[in-house]
């Protein structure tokens, strides 16, 4: 896993973010539960960016939205990352204790931004907004099943929990990676 073995955060949580990234997960579909608990935190401010293939189901819980093609995630993750690089917003004592931290940063560095949001059918609007809402923290990242289910599903959903880390969002109130169900002892 990404994160080794992780209690998960607790999805009241969420309560305490500033923004909240919903990649790929349709709440009302999946997780009615989660969806009153995001509402919640809207109704304390919190603002919901959402990562869609453009599913309309997000619509009711969501105050921004970046329509992807389906199965790119990673390379929009990684446009905001280089991003976020390029005007100093990583978080140079998180990435310190990642592994490879040192790596990753120079994978960065090598990112074609322009190529990335080809791929990905996005515009620099829109990796401009994602970068903008993991710099503003504390930053919920809420992953959802879709993410992970294509051929590159695992770099999605790296790609997606490094911005988290990457950006310090990951250990403080408000702010974490959000994936199960309900499971709080899980791998991530």
């Amino acid at each position: 896993g990404m994160f080794g073995t992780l209690v998960e955060p607790d999805y009241f949580e969420l309560e305490n973010a500033r923004v909240i990234v919903n990649w790929g997960r349709n709440m009302d579909a999946h997780s009615p539960h989660v969806a009153r608990i995001v509402d919640r935190a809207r109704g304390k401010g919190a603002r919901v960016l959402a990562i869609t293939p453009g599913d309309p189901g997000y619509a009711p819980h969501t105050d921004a939205h970046v329509r992807i093609r389906p199965g790119t995630d990673r390379f929009l993750a990684a446009a905001a990352l280089r991003l976020l690089h390029d005007r100093g917003g990583l978080d140079e004592a998180a990435l310190s204790r990642a592994a490879n931290g040192r790596e990753f940063l120079a994978m960065l560095a090598g990112i074609d931004v322009a190529a990335v949001l080809d791929a990905s059918g996005t515009r620099l609007e829109d990796a401009l907004a994602l970068a903008d809402a993991y710099a503003q923290k504390p930053t919920a990242t809420l992953l959802g099943r879709g993410l992970q289910r294509y051929a590159f599903g695992g770099g999605n959903t790296a790609f997606a929990a490094a911005l988290a880390v990457a950006t310090g969002n990951v250990g403080i109130p408000g702010a974490g990676v959000f994936y199960a169900t309900g499971d709080r002892g899980v791998m991530v």
